[in-house]
């Protein structure tokens, strides 16, 4: 959101929020991409019937590596220039018909005061980590092999390709000659690359071909 010089938000202030969230498996299990998705929508509930859905295609859009034509992982949500302007579409992308199919299914930004939307911030921040941790507790006994681990080792240079060609964040953290060690702090430690790497088994095919085309998860727009 910025900093906030003053405790009043002066009516010609320019503000905004903007944040999100996503999945980034290197073995898919369906039901922790539900589950996750539960709990995002979850959050997003709390504060309007119609946000989950926008938000969560803005995730499909955002979290993508352009480049490679895939998905940085299996989605989430996104929000940026959040302001509660009704006049304004939840989508905020560049993308003409996203901006289109919201107009057409009134997935307009609820009209809604800094501290409001603050609020709503606040609740997506909290819905991470017990998303996160209820996936750990599901798969921390999962033995790996040493091809598995090279696949998980692969894929997490396609989340340092994300991070460094087209996050919005590290770019203008760069731009502005932001403190370098804390903008990359994100990157994982440990990563590989492959020349033209193919998935070598029926799990890897199955993240791949999921990370081609945003899913669903949870039916929503089937209501």
């Amino acid at each position: 959101a910025g900093t906030i010089e003053s405790d009043a938000i002066e009516q010609d202030n320019v503000w905004w929020f903007g944040g999100g969230m996503d999945l980034t498996p290197w073995v898919l299990y369906e039901e922790d991409a539900v589950s996750f998705h539960q709990h995002v929508k979850d959050a997003c509930d709390k504060h309007g019937d119609n946000l989950y859905l926008p938000l969560k295609k803005y995730a499909d859009e955002y979290f993508c590596n352009k480049h490679r034509a895939e998905g940085r992982g299996i989605g989430g949500h996104f929000y940026d220039y959040f302001d509660g302007n009704p006049d304004k579409t939840l989508y905020q992308g560049e993308n003409a018909e996203m901006k289109k199919w919201c107009m057409d299914n009134k997935y307009m930004q609820p009209s809604m005061s800094w501290e409001q939307i603050f609020e709503f911030a606040k609740s997506q921040a909290a819905a991470f980590l017990p998303a996160y941790i209820e996936i750990i507790k599901r798969r921390r006994e999962v033995k790996v092999t040493e091809d598995e681990r090279n696949w998980q080792l692969y894929r997490r240079g396609r989340y340092v390709e994300f991070n460094l060609v087209h996050d919005r964040g590290t770019l203008f953290g760069l731009q502005v000659n932001g403190r370098v060690e804390s903008i990359l702090m994100s990157l994982p430690p440990v990563v590989k690359w492959t020349y033209m790497h193919k998935a070598k088994c029926e799990a890897e095919e199955k993240l791949v071909d999921a990370l081609a085309t945003p899913k669903d998860w949870l039916n929503v727009e089937k209501e």
